[in-house]
């Protein structure tokens, strides 16, 4: 008899554990809800050719009310783009299904590298990160000034040398 007992209250005990361990899955899908971003551009100024930016960020916050699930996060020029993103530590160009709790936010980090173009004008290389929640499309420019260089590796100069001025050095 007391073991009756002593299972039943088991389970009423481990079922209670569950349902409380369980996160409260009620996503909003009201396209009234919006997201908020740190800021509107992610600018990189001047990276030199085939050597990869520093990191720059950016938040998203969901300043409503509500849970919301970010369907995608992905950036326009898609796996073409000199830029990369990471997505609260998932790696794009493309992230789908990211939950935003209420109040909450996330970290987007961008990267950018510079293809060689031989040219000798600094470059502009837009591009922007696409968020689509609840058939909201809200977008952040991406703009980075590139500029094509020679590159010396390893060289050691032992004589007076002249060096073209067209790009940097």
């Amino acid at each position: 008899m007391f073991k009756k007992v002593l299972n039943r209250f088991l389970v009423i005990i481990l079922s209670l554990l569950a349902l409380w361990s369980c996160e409260n899955d009620n996503f909003s899908s009201s396209p009234s809800i919006k997201l908020t971003f740190s800021t509107d551009t992610v600018l990189f100024d001047t990276v030199f050719t085939t050597i990869g930016s520093s990191t720059r960020y950016l938040k998203v916050y969901n300043r409503s009310k509500s849970d919301v699930r970010i369907s995608s996060v992905s950036l326009a020029g898609g796996s073409t783009s000199a830029y990369r993103i990471n997505v609260d530590g998932r790696p794009g160009p493309l992230v789908n299904d990211i939950p935003l709790r209420s109040g909450d936010s996330l970290f987007v980090m961008v990267e950018v590298t510079v293809n060689p173009t031989l040219g000798d004008a600094p470059l502009l290389i837009p591009d922007s990160i696409v968020f689509v929640t609840n058939t909201n499309v809200q977008d952040v420019k991406l703009v980075a000034w590139g500029q094509d260089v020679y590159m010396h590796n390893g060289v050691t100069i032992e004589t007076d040398s002249v060096f073209p001025v067209n790009k940097p050095i």
